[in-house]
């Protein structure tokens, strides 16, 4: 444990897989002598991920993948409970295998910005449509939160999606929906079937309009609530004038007075 790379001691960690070939294709090309039957491969769990919880200081960890990190709301919040230093993740928000697994909902922001006041730069592959957030929740919004990546996630109700983020997005916080995998892995992985770059092409364009409005739903709330805070303070120093500076006496007190006076 007290090496260089002991778990307390490694700050970055990076899984890149950029390879189009499903689990079981890959076993298919393998021959293990004695052992008649591959067992299939699983996808990516919070199980899978879990050893890496013991990197306490970790800051920077991505994960790249084709398809998705199959997690929960409970895996998001141990996760985010465990890495406070977090400044950068990238939890495989661009995959390309965009159906047939359980996704998280924009619920999975919550916990990061609840646990992670450094968190500048967040990746997460959502279904932005399902979010079912109590009315009397309270959101708690990232501090230093500068990108958001959603990569290949989906969007129905857009302005619902955009009135959630603006709760929870700083003012200069950038929304970006689109792939980079394309710009720096291998060549033989940098293009796509014409068909899968069209549905990745519609899920960014209806982020557009989430995007567009963001910023404008930021600075509404941004003013709601400095005008809100200045009602507040005008509300405290109108109570404090109206506060009386010295109580009068009474008139048994003034009777008291004259009595005492005459005697």
């Amino acid at each position: 444990m007290n090496t260089d790379f002991a778990p307390i001691n490694i700050a970055s960690l990076f899984i890149d897989v950029y390879v189009e070939h499903e689990p079981k294709q890959i076993t298919y090309t393998l021959h293990v002598p004695g052992l008649l039957t591959l067992i299939p491969a699983k996808p990516i769990t919070s199980n899978t991920l879990r050893p890496v919880l013991s990197f306490q200081n970790l800051i920077t960890f991505e994960v790249l993948h084709e398809y998705p990190v199959n997690t929960t709301l409970e895996g998001i919040e141990e996760l985010a409970g465990r890495w406070p230093s977090l400044k950068k993740l990238s939890l495989n928000e661009e995959l390309l295998v965009m159906s047939g697994y359980p996704t998280l909902d924009l619920r999975a922001l919550i916990p990061f910005a609840r646990h992670s006041p450094k968190l500048h730069r967040l990746g997460l592959f959502m279904n932005a449509s399902t979010a079912k957030i109590h009315s009397t929740q309270e959101l708690n919004p990232f501090t230093a939160l500068s990108v958001l990546s959603i990569g290949t996630s989906q969007a129905h109700d857009q302005d619902v999606v955009a009135e959630f983020l603006s709760q929870m997005c700083p003012p200069a916080c950038e929304l970006v929906a689109d792939i980079t995998r394309t710009t720096f892995s291998s060549p033989s992985c940098r293009k796509l079937k014409e068909a899968l770059l069209l549905k990745i092409k519609r899920r960014s364009n209806f982020w557009r309009r989430v995007r567009d409005l963001l910023p404008i739903l930021v600075r509404v709330r941004r003013d709601e609530r400095e005008k809100s805070k200045a009602l507040q303070e005008e509300l405290e120093g109108c109570s404090l004038m109206a506060k009386p500076t010295s109580s009068l006496p009474d008139r048994a007190s003034l009777g008291t007075y004259h009595s005492l006076s005459a005697c």
